[in-house]
């Protein structure tokens, strides 16, 4: 089945194709399929065969965009993620009512939720919206805030590599490596 529009300088078609079931929005004028839905449920634009839920592809740069337009409120945009494993929570990504990108935890985009945030300063918080600082790492369920590095020489478990923060009562840089810890200026 197939129907057609035309104008004097544009014609597409839209058409469900009997041979697999895909129905399709056909430009005739170029020549290409602009949009696919597979009788198994994948869409495709610009792709005539998509092989996966939504699959967008174009020989130049790709791009999605997603936007509120509200022009009163800074509303959420964001993309949700779930699994078994999540239960009812979901991983947000994107700007929770504000110009900032967030990442948080949770049944809902919150504040409350979000585990980390890149500021449009430049200034990146982890475990706090509340950035005094250029990075700002935040334990917001205990006490103290530790950076561990490793590397493929040390083990990543608690106790190897070097540690750098607070314990909750002083500040410390801890080196578990049975090493040198260089101090030094240029």
């Amino acid at each position: 089945a197939r129907l057609d529009l035309q104008t004097d300088s544009h014609h597409r078609f839209w058409q469900t194709i009997e041979s697999d079931g895909r129905f399709r929005l056909y430009n005739q004028t170029t020549g290409s399929e602009q949009l696919t839905v597979l009788s198994n449920g994948n869409v495709g634009i610009s792709e005539a065969s998509p092989d996966t839920q939504l699959h967008i592809s174009n020989a130049d740069d790709v791009y999605i965009t997603l936007e509120s337009t509200d022009t009163g409120t800074a509303e959420e945009v964001a993309i949700k993620y779930q699994n078994f494993s999540t239960a009812s929570n979901f991983w947000w990504s994107g700007l929770n009512q504000s110009a900032d990108w967030s990442l948080a935890y949770g049944t809902s985009f919150s504040g409350s939720n979000t585990k980390m945030i890149v500021k449009t300063d430049a200034k990146f918080g982890i475990g706090t919206t509340d950035i005094s600082h250029q990075f700002q790492l935040h334990n917001p369920s205990g006490n103290g805030s530790q950076m561990n590095f490793t590397d493929n020489t040390t083990t990543s478990t608690d106790g190897s590599g070097l540690r750098v923060g607070y314990n909750g009562t002083y500040g410390q840089v801890y080196l578990f490596e049975n090493s040198y810890l260089r101090f030094g200026t240029n």
